[in-house]
């Protein structure tokens, strides 16, 4: 269990054009579970952690209802959950072009920058800085929407570093 606060604001700057600003604070979660390596014990085994806090500003450019771009920079904040630990800036780019009247296509790439400093992680390939290419489809038809998307970071990032993430998301009403 935890508890967090997050808030965010999009401010149109003209027509074709909007700002959007979000932030999250760091999220302290701590929890109990079975100690399964030991059957016969009847202690909990105690776990904590923290979710970092973000920052992100994003730049949307959409000249009509067919076509959009998206520029967005985050700073997540590492150095705030633990020492040896730094903040990093992440960044992302996307377009979003529509296919037929009710289909979506979604092309872009982003980083995920390790938080560890590079002597820590000098010898583990799978903690290195990874790049993702990502790709996704939106349908709309009424009041349904149903989005899949999916990015993977083995193309640009190497081998070793293929991590793979897949989303959907189905939604009714508005």
């Amino acid at each position: 269990t935890g508890y967090g606060f997050s808030a965010g604001i999009t401010i149109p700057v003209m027509s074709e054009v909007k700002v959007s600003l979000a932030a999250a604070a760091k999220s302290e979660i701590k929890g109990r579970t079975d100690f399964i390596l030991d059957p016969s014990s009847t202690e909990d085994l105690e776990i904590s952690g923290a979710v970092p806090s973000f920052t992100t500003a994003a730049v949307c450019y959409r000249p009509d209802s067919e076509f959009s771009i998206v520029a967005e920079l985050s700073m997540t904040g590492w150095n705030g959950v633990t020492q040896s630990y730094e903040g990093k800036l992440d960044f992302g780019l996307g377009t979003e072009v529509r296919l037929v009247d009710c289909l979506y296509l979604r092309l872009g790439g982003f980083t995920r920058f390790s938080p560890l400093d590079d002597y820590e992680r000098r010898y583990d390939r799978s903690l290195q800085d990874m790049y993702f290419l990502s790709a996704g489809l939106g349908l709309s038809w009424h009041d349904l929407y149903i989005d899949l998307a999916g990015a993977g970071s083995r193309l640009l990032s190497g081998p070793g570093q293929n991590q793979n993430i897949l989303a959907a998301t189905v939604s009714l009403g508005h």
